[in-house]
């Protein structure tokens, strides 16, 4: 006899040697795959209320209301107030297997490390976490020129900085609107332009047309000026690249003209070495 169905489900017979999956293991998986797919909406941008999670996914209201409690429950989110909800530290197990450094040293600092002696300048890399960007690596210590500039690393905020308009512009209009969304609930002074939709869209727009990213006003540096592209994966942005000068020896509008080709090759080729499965970036294998 082989597998028999009944109402949906089929079973594994004794002499049939294969598993079907039934109607009760199909809806387990279901809710599974809908809660993992909350949890990395709120790790890429946070905090987001349960309209803000309805409008990205399509999930019914009281459908993700459940999903988030049993996170909540696990430990893998917290509410935040009214502002909505995060996720938690414990998240950070979920990752305990993967670094997220790896791709980074392994891919992206050798490219820029080319870009900066083929340039002379030194240049910032930073990938997006929680509401703003990070640098995680910078040639400034071993440029041809150096820049004494003070340096933020942490918190560069994305309306504001190179790193986060040229992230922003070239993201995908999902990723892009996740990020918004949490910007526009900031009590962060910087992150208050997100709340005037139209003028951030005209931002993005502008910066996408023209190729590159600078600084806003509230966030310039008088000794230096830089521009800044995205790293792209499959369409989304996982990172961004900057080059900086000194405006002591280059006018700020030279240096779109003199090394954004270059840039735009760095950044290119560090996003063709990469993948991304929709949770992980990391350097992609070679074939066979």
């Amino acid at each position: 006899m082989g597998a028999t169905a009944d109402c949906g489900s089929r079973r594994e017979t004794p002499d049939s040697g294969i598993h079907m999956v039934g109607s009760a293991e199909t809806s387990a998986t279901g809710t599974l795959t809908r809660g993992l797919e909350l949890l990395r909406l709120l790790n890429e941008a946070y905090p987001l209320q349960i309209r803000d999670l309805h409008a990205l996914t399509g999930l019914p209201k009281p459908t993700i209301s459940r999903l988030l409690a049993t996170l909540r429950a696990a430990g893998y989110v917290q509410r935040d107030g009214a502002a909505g909800y995060r996720p938690s530290s414990k998240v950070h197990v979920l990752s305990a297997g993967v670094s997220s450094q790896a791709w980074i040293h392994e891919v992206a600092v050798p490219v820029i490390d080319r870009l900066s002696q083929a340039i002379h300048w030194p240049s910032d890399f930073a990938i997006f976490e929680g509401r703003g960007m990070t640098i995680r690596y910078t040639t400034r210590p071993t440029a041809p020129i150096t820049i004494s500039d003070p340096i933020n690393t942490a918190g560069l905020p994305m309306l504001e900085s190179d790193f986060g308009r040229a992230f922003l512009a070239f993201a995908s209009s999902e990723q892009q609107a996740r990020i918004l969304a949490a910007l526009a609930r900031s009590e962060r002074k910087l992150d208050a332009a997100a709340r005037d939709a139209e003028l951030t869209r005209r931002l993005l727009d502008a910066t996408r047309h023209q190729g590159f990213a600078t600084r806003g006003e509230s966030f310039t540096f008088i000794r230096a000026s830089t521009i800044a592209v995205a790293v792209t994966v499959a369409g989304q942005s996982v990172a961004a690249l900057n080059v900086i000068c000194s405006t002591r020896f280059m006018d700020p509008t030279d240096i779109p003209k003199r090394y954004l080709k270059p840039l735009q090759r760095a950044a290119a080729e560090i996003g063709a070495a990469l993948s991304w499965d929709g949770f992980v970036v990391a350097a992609r294998k070679p074939c066979g």
